[in-house]
């Protein structure tokens, strides 16, 4: 006699980081379009991000690169993600960066392994198009 299993459906996480709470709210509307079983949190701080990656497992990062708008030329949100990679388990978890800025891309991509970036102002195709990938 076969049993029957129910296999259990995990949901994927995704973590939301911006220092701006719209955004944050707008990222997270976006997300669950794409994927309604995610299971999506926002931090507005780079330690609010590291406590709760180190409680719950995350498979997705979006991140902002700017999180201290105070601070000119402030690089915060990749700073983040550096120290997250020497994380064993987050080394190749996908970053989605959100940027106004292009410079960022190319040190984003190579060192950081970053999948792709949503440029400010961002439309909700881009974000789609990234998440999907």
């Amino acid at each position: 006699m076969w049993e029957s299993r129910k296999k259990q459906i995990m949901k994927q996480t995704v973590l939301i980081i911006d220092n701006n709470i719209e955004q944050l709210d707008i990222m997270t509307k976006i997300a669950l379009e794409v994927n309604e079983n995610l299971e999506a949190y926002t931090v507005d701080s780079s330690a609010a991000a590291y406590e709760l990656l180190m409680e719950v497992t995350i498979d997705v990062f979006i991140v902002d690169v700017v999180l201290n708008r105070d601070k000119p030329g402030d690089t915060s949100g990749m700073r983040l993600i550096e120290h997250i990679r020497e994380i064993p388990k987050y080394m190749l978890t996908p970053v989605i960066f959100v940027t106004e800025e292009s410079d960022p891309e190319l040190y984003a991509y190579s060192e950081l392994n970053c999948i792709g970036y949503i440029k400010k102002p961002f439309l909700k195709n881009e974000i789609k198009k990234v998440l999907k990938k």
